[in-house]
């Protein structure tokens, strides 16, 4: 739940423009494929250096050499039998791009490489040496409160090892503990409020090593959104003040749905770093909305819900468009999406938006002033 505020009015581009600058960037598609089929000419010499365990510096950067004809800045790290995992830094945006790379990965190479979009919980033990402090999830203890409305774990942390740190050292040290203990995908989703202890108290306590099944029987026994699909952790939002401004697409949403908050705050905030570094990479993020003033007040959702899943239908095999999210409001149905081939997807959504007779449809980007693309 969360209220939004306007910054002011917009001014778009000529549609033409719009539709030129969307597909100027060689497309996310087109570079996944791209580097699939570089690396696997690659991988056995890439396999053959990690097996004599040649200058690690090096190594990187081969891989990073490779990892940048599909992204724009990766984030990835490199380890145990052939492992190769990216990683989104903690940004929910990321991982769209991903987990479309993960899903498009040869099963030719499954065989030999393992391959992660998201740093995984490790099963052993594991310490980390930064800052010259030595920690391991067992030195840090973890008092705990589960936020069932929010779907989150605040967390009260005590570490003598981190008292000589600063506190940006300390964040950053514990979220990379927190990342091998309980994986990324939960750290990113269920870990709520974190603050630091100067002592020890009473309450409900773990070690960091612990907290995973914390996590797990929470989103076991509450119903949480699960961490086996980075596009199924969902959260709804409201804003209990339209703008109702008819210059500005978005503006009289009043509910909504997404597992993109960041880029539905972006968009509201007037921030474009976002959708900026997504289309960099070849990703359009955007929406289709529709007029709605003439649909039966019953039928908003289920209508809308009917357009979600024929995109859906389209895209299951090519992974092409994920949906993200979706909203109402008073003149407009929105349904929001991150889009890999824009080119190819722009004539297919034209088509569903004649298929159902949509009116005032059209496209647009969550970057206000970029421009819509009307049908």
């Amino acid at each position: 739940m969360g209220l939004f505020a306007f910054l002011g009015g917009c001014t778009g581009k000529k549609q033409g423009d719009a539709i030129a600058e969307l597909t100027k960037p060689e497309s996310f598609k087109n570079r996944v494929e791209w580097f699939w089929t570089e690396f696997e000419a690659k991988e056995a010499a890439l396999r053959e250096t990690m097996d004599t365990k040649a200058d690690s510096d090096s190594l990187v950067e081969r891989f990073a050499e490779l990892l940048e004809i599909a992204f724009d800045k990766p984030y990835f790290e490199v380890g145990g039998t052939y492992d190769l995992i990216m990683t989104p830094e903690g940004d929910r945006t990321k991982l769209p791009m991903l987990y479309y790379w993960w899903l498009k990965a040869p099963e030719s190479l499954k065989s030999k490489w393992r391959f992660f979009y998201t740093r995984q919980a490790s099963a052993e033990g594991f310490g980390l040496r930064m800052y010259d402090v030595e920690a391991s999830g067992e030195d840090v203890t973890v008092y705990y409160t589960v936020d069932d409305e929010r779907q989150k774990v605040d967390m009260e942390i005590y570490c003598p090892k981190f008292v000589q740190l600063d506190e940006n050292q300390r964040y950053s040290y514990l979220f990379i503990l927190l990342d091998q203990c309980i994986g990324e995908l939960h750290t990113i989703q269920h870990v709520g409020y974190i603050d630091f202890l100067d002592a020890e108290k009473p309450g409900d306590a773990v070690p960091l090593s612990g907290l995973k099944k914390i996590l797990d029987n929470a989103v076991a026994e509450n119903n949480w959104p699960g961490c086996g699909n980075p596009l199924e952790m969902w959260s709804n939002y409201e804003i209990a003040k339209p703008m109702d401004d008819d210059g500005i697409l978005r503006s009289d949403i009043f509910v909504g749905y997404t597992n993109m908050m960041p880029l539905i705050e972006s968009y509201f905030g007037k921030e474009n770093i976002v959708f900026d570094e997504m289309l960099a990479n070849g990703v359009v993020c955007g929406f289709m909305y529709y007029d709605n003033s003439e649909v039966p007040q019953s039928e908003i959702v289920p209508f809308r819900s009917r357009i979600e899943d024929e995109i859906e239908a389209i895209y299951s095999a090519s992974h092409e468009v994920f949906l993200t999210g979706g909203a109402t409001g008073s003149r407009n149905s929105y349904i929001d999406m991150v889009v890999f081939d824009f080119a190819s997807f722009l004539p297919q959504v034209r088509a569903i938006a004649e298929k159902y007779g949509l009116k005032n449809c059209g496209f647009g980007t969550f970057k206000q002033g970029f421009g819509i693309i009307k049908f």
